[in-house]
């Protein structure tokens, strides 16, 4: 089976398990609409005002994934009681997490999406308050979690196929420098992939999702995710800076240190997203330049 039909059928697969597992619920499901079909397969079970969350490129990593969204459920949950901007879990079914043919999936509320982008400076005062609302969550995440699980996925046969020898050596090297630096900051619970494509400008508010992603790490670290998109891959940093304005201030230095992080990290990561997606190739190969580039002006040794 080629990778594009392989891709194919696991998109129809998590539709599935998602119409299955609702309707096993008992909620009534006549028209799903796949949404989006990226790291996880997000399907509107119409009529209902529900989303499924299936996931698919990330489950590649982690074992089903069930792990991941139990956190994210009880992340979102925290948030919702406490008032936070945040998409909450489904009240119209158990939100889960379940799992159907192998995939593990939860169920969110559906959030009525208004035209346009959400404004970066609401979207940089909604995350500071999804922060200040975590501050004291009596939850328990797994330390750095982002980078530990980068080097797993490195370690998975199929990386090899897709980094060079020398890339592999690069970010081995850099993912255990960087937890060594990150190790001594204090860490509390953060989003974990707080870029502007997880906020929604919706009729409620401006409001954050996915965060399957959070673990306990420095706070920077949601920042450094905020800006890093646009300064790996060389775009105009001006909604991100928004953001960062309307989020307060920031140490430059500390900015940096967790864009590089970011890059590491989805560098890593990008081994199974290529496995999958072939045509996203050359934004690892952008990453990887923007890392080799880092690396040659860095402090740190090269292996």
């Amino acid at each position: 089976m080629t990778q594009q039909k392989s891709s194919i059928e696991l998109t129809r697969r998590a539709i599935d398990a998602a119409v299955t597992t609702a309707r096993r619920l008992g909620l009534r499901v006549e028209q799903p609409l796949l949404l989006h079909d990226a790291s996880n397969a997000l399907v509107h079970l119409r009529p209902a005002p529900v989303v499924a969350r299936v996931a698919t490129t990330t489950a590649m990593s982690r074992q089903g994934g069930a792990e991941h969204l139990a956190r994210e459920i009880a992340i979102a949950s925290h948030l919702a009681r406490a008032g936070a901007p945040v998409i909450p879990p489904s009240g119209d079914v158990d939100p889960g997490p379940h799992t159907e043919d192998g995939l593990a999936l939860s169920f969110w509320e559906l959030a009525e999406r208004l035209p346009g982008p959400p404004s970066p400076a609401a979207a940089g005062r909604a995350l500071r308050e999804c922060h200040e609302a975590l501050a004291d969550a009596a939850l328990e995440l797994p330390r750095l979690e982002a980078l530990h699980e980068a080097e797993r996925v490195l370690d998975m046969p199929g990386a090899a196929e897709i980094h060079s020898v020398e890339d592999m050596a690069m970010l081995r090297d850099g993912l255990a420098s960087m937890l060594q630096e990150l190790s001594a900051l204090p860490l509390g619970p953060v989003h974990g992939d707080s870029h502007l494509a997880n906020v929604m400008h919706a009729k409620n508010g401006t409001l954050w999702f996915d965060w399957e992603d959070a673990f306990a790490g420095p706070v920077e670290w949601d920042l450094g995710v905020l800006l890093g998109q646009a300064r790996i891959f060389g775009a105009d940093e001006t909604p991100q800076r928004a953001a960062l304005r309307a989020y307060g201030p920031i140490d430059e230095d500390t900015l940096d240190l967790m864009v590089e992080a970011r890059a590491l990290q989805t560098a890593a990561w990008a081994a199974l997203v290529v496995s999958r997606r072939p045509h996203r190739r050359p934004m690892l190969e952008r990453n990887l330049e923007w890392l080799r580039a880092r690396r040659r002006s860095s402090r740190r040794p090269a292996p």
